[in-house]
């Protein structure tokens, strides 16, 4: 029987059916480029954290084969004179092979600390089975462990100088949490044996998809679903699956006496009749806001898990770039600026936000899409940079949310989708604008592309025609506001 691992032990906590697609067709499993992202994140904080136990041997740069690493883990057990990084350890309960590696396995006075790092900032329901499960390992071999700790990210320690690792990392002891979940794992292992040879279960999909994690296979169990006009199309998550599991799967299938209530009985009606709606009088108020020279403007930012510059704090949204399109007068030509920074490892935020005040200007309104992200960027900029204060507050104070009526329902197509963002209203209202072809087409696309230009992952030609497709993203990103309020004004 090939092993259970630690991963497939909590898979099968969210999933039975997730379990067995894992040892039977791992072919399916597919992640996003932000899973990989928060994966590698992961990773780079657990070997981060390595540092508060200095001194031992990391099993993945020592040996390659799984075999191998089990037999070196062994070898530094029987010794136990430093910290073991990635410690593999192996046991059998039941007939079954059960596995998992200890992130950082430290030698006690009587016995061994586990030390599990994740690069979230607090401990999670979940992160106890997966430490539960490396504690029962280790004791079926034989191991005393004196302690089980969580190690998460500090996302208040901010950085002034060289990374103060013991600020930067949390240790949480969850000895007692442990106990509490009093998991037979006996039972556990045997109801996995049996999982695995009664071939693929029939679990439907549910809330279970998203939590805790958003499951690899996800794509495979939904294939089921329209990808246009579904229920999950058009209603939150938890209302979706209440009407998928009373048998109403695409948007059509409901009845119109269903019961809904407030917004959802209004995108339901107009889906139902694919109606576009407006609301002229909210959408005219709206408009009514704007004061000349207008400004549109759109932020991109990238965060890390080990805050890069002083001043920064654990996942503080570092801002890189802009794109300003500027009309000075009604009916006026549009001038476009735009700032990416040189990501030589410099702070970005203060060339960014002193080329912005430079092209924004003291007056006129300023147009973004959800206002409530720039704003907090400035606030930030201008607490960890007081000489900007100021000026970062009269931008954010001039600004007006494209965002707000569309949220509002003042407009909705059905093409939308029960969405509000940018990426769904504009090809709804503006068929001829999207972001299908850009070689950089989301923000979060545009966050690692720039981070992994800090860490200087590409070559000198492949930087140049990225920086070209930042640009044109983050243009595209204005633009579209641009069109889309004059979509607005034509619409009234």
């Amino acid at each position: 029987m090939k092993a259970i691992s630690k991963s497939q032990y909590n898979l099968s906590l969210q999933c039975p059916k997730a379990f067995w697609l894992y040892r039977h067709r791992r072919d399916l499993q597919v992640f996003s480029a932000s899973q990989k992202k928060v994966m590698r994140q992961g990773t780079s904080f657990g070997e981060y954290m390595q540092g508060l136990f200095p001194g031992g041997t990391d099993i993945n740069q020592e040996v390659s084969r799984f075999g191998e690493k089990i037999e070196l883990t062994k070898v530094l057990l029987e010794k136990a004179t430093h910290p073991i990084y990635e410690a593999t350890l192996s046991c059998f309960v039941e007939g079954a092979p059960l596995l998992c590696m200890v992130d950082i396995l430290v030698p006690g006075t009587h016995g061994w600390h586990i030390y599990e790092v994740k690069s979230s900032t607090s401990v999670k329901p979940e992160y106890l089975t997966d430490v539960a499960f490396q504690k029962y390992v280790a004791e079926q071999m034989g191991l005393t462990i004196e302690s089980a700790n969580v190690i998460h990210v500090n996302n208040q320690y901010e950085r002034l100088g060289p990374i103060e690792i013991q600020k930067l990392g949390v240790i949480a002891n969850v000895d007692q949490a442990i106990q509490n979940l009093t998991i037979d794992f006996t039972q556990e292992v045997l109801a996995l044996k049996a999982l695995d040879r009664n071939g693929q279960p029939n679990t439907s999909i549910g809330t279970h998809c998203n939590k805790p994690y958003t499951c690899g296979f996800k794509n495979h169990c939904w294939k089921e679903v329209p990808v246009k006009d579904s229920v999950f199309d058009l209603f939150p998550e938890t209302q979706a699956f209440e009407l998928f599991n009373q048998g109403f799967l695409a948007v059509q299938d409901i009845p119109d006496r269903y019961p809904f209530s407030g917004k959802a009985l209004d995108r339901f009606t107009w889906n139902k009749k694919k109606e576009l709606h407006i609301n002229s009088q909210e959408v005219n108020q709206f408009l009514g806001q704007i004061q000349y020279p207008l400004s549109f403007l759109d932020f991109e930012s990238f965060m890390s898990a080990i805050p890069k510059f002083d001043h920064s704090r654990p996942y503080q949204q570092i801002c890189f770039q802009y794109s300003l399109h500027i009309q000075r007068e009604e009916g006026g030509e549009l001038e476009h600026t735009e700032f990416l920074d040189n990501a030589i490892g410099l702070d970005t935020r203060i060339p960014f936000i002193k080329q912005l005040i430079k092209d924004i200007g003291t007056i006129g309104s300023i147009v973004v899409y959800n206002a409530s992200f720039e704003r907090k960027r400035l606030e930030e900029i201008g607490e960890n940079f007081p000489q900007y204060n100021a000026a970062c507050q009269n931008i954010a104070k001039r600004m007006i949310d494209l965002y707000v009526p569309f949220r509002d329902l003042s407009v909705y197509h059905p093409d939308m989708k029960g969405s509000a963002s940018i990426k769904s209203v504009l090809p709804a209202l503006i068929p001829d604008l999207n972001y299908a072809d850009l070689e950089v087409g989301d923000g979060g696309q545009a966050m690692q592309v720039f981070e992994n230009m800090l860490n200087g992952v590409y070559n000198a030609e492949e930087t140049q025609s990225l920086r070209k497709a930042l640009l044109k993203y983050c243009a595209l990103d204005t633009w579209a506001m641009v069109k889309l309020l004059e979509w607005l004004r034509n619409s009234v």
